[in-house]
This record gives C-alpha cells, sequence and structure tokens, in this order.
C-alpha cells in the first residue's frame, strides 16, 4: 500500500484520504505481534506524511475485526488510535460497528455488502461521503 501510495494518491488533488491499513501486517506470523503493529504504523505514518504534503486531510481507520485474530486486532486499533490522537487526525471506527457480526464478512476478513454498508455509516460519522 505505501509503496503505490506516491502515485495512486500524491499529486491528484484529492482533499482528503481514508487510510484503511495493517490488516495484512498482522494476518502473518513471520514476526512478531510487536513489530507487526510497529511496521503498519510507520507504513501509515509515512503515508499520513506524504498526504500532509500535498495539503491531503488525513483519516485513519480502526480495522474491522478478522475472525480468530480478535487480540490482533485490538492491538493494532489501539496503536493506530494513539497515533491518530497524537498526531490529531481524525478516526473511523470500524472495529466497534463489525465485532461480534460475523455475517458482515464474507470470508472472515473481507466485508460484504452488508458489511459495507455498516463501514460507510461509520465513515459518515467523521466526514461527510460528499467531501
Amino acid at each position: 500500500m505505501l509503496a503505490r501510495f506516491p502515485t495512486q494518491v500524491i499529486g491528484h488533488g484529492y482533499k482528503a484520504v481514508v487510510i484503511l491499513a495493517g490488516t495484512n501486517d498482522i494476518r502473518t506470523t513471520r514476526s512478531t505481534l510487536d513489530h507487526q503493529v510497529a511496521t503498519a504504523v510507520s507504513d501509515i505514518d509515512a503515508m499520513a506524511q506524504l498526504a500532509e504534503k500535498d495539503n491531503i486531510e488525513v483519516i485513519l481507520c480502526r480495522i474491522p475485526p478478522i475472525t480468530h485474530l480478535d487480540s490482533r486486532v485490538v492491538e493494532l486499533n489501539n496503536a493506530i488510535t494513539i497515533f491518530a490522537q497524537t498526531h490529531n487526525y481524525k478516526l473511523v471506527d470500524y472495529y466497534s460497528p463489525m465485532q461480534g457480526h460475523p455475517e458482515y464478512l464474507l470470508d472472515g476478513v473481507h466485508p460484504n455488502s452488508e458489511g459495507y454498508v455498516v463501514m460507510q455509516t461509520a465513515l459518515e460519522q467523521v466526514i461527510s461521503i460528499n467531501y
């Protein structure tokens, strides 16, 4: 995601960017959870810095639940929340309204159409969709 960010986001005249990142980082078991969370937050930080340099408002997200990985998701979401607060970024909470609702997920990770409606509602609580 970070590798694509400069060409797909920067320089296109966007007013805001919603960064939902870290899911793939915590799904692997190649390194410790602390390392995975630190890597995800570092990548989010790099994207946020690029966006700010291009005068793009940064909006971060707490990732939705992942079946059977709840403690890992909570750890990442706590780090994202702290990072957002520290940098005064808006924060969309996709986790809370979807937690405990596996029917919102296609495969335990990816939202289905009902899940996307829940996510849109969460996003609309933070920014206008007609932004």
